[in-house]
């Protein structure tokens, strides 16, 4: 189901940028999965620690996994399980 809800939030909401999911990460902040197009391919991702550090990469995903390649850490495979997906403000 959350699958087909990535799916579909990138289909169907290009009007505005914005959040499609989020997932804690192991410094202590978060993952942020966006639906602006990378340069490179997939869509842009971006995580958070608390010293203010931000580091970028590009997600795509399969049947089983959302993988980012991050910029300084090559590809990172993630659970589905491990994501909040956002809803989509009307606003």
């Amino acid at each position: 189901m959350k699958k087909l809800l990535l799916s579909l939030s990138l289909v169907c909401c290009f009007c505005n940028a914005g959040t499609i999911a989020v997932s804690p990460n192991n410094s202590g902040g978060q993952m942020i999965l966006t639906d602006i197009k990378c340069k490179k391919s997939g869509f842009v991702a971006y995580t958070t620690v608390p010293n203010g550090k931000t580091g970028f990469g590009c997600y795509f995903w399969d049947d089983n996994y959302i993988h980012v390649e991050w910029d300084d850490a090559g590809i990172m495979s993630y659970p589905y399980s491990t994501w909040t997906f956002k809803a989509k403000s009307t606003l």
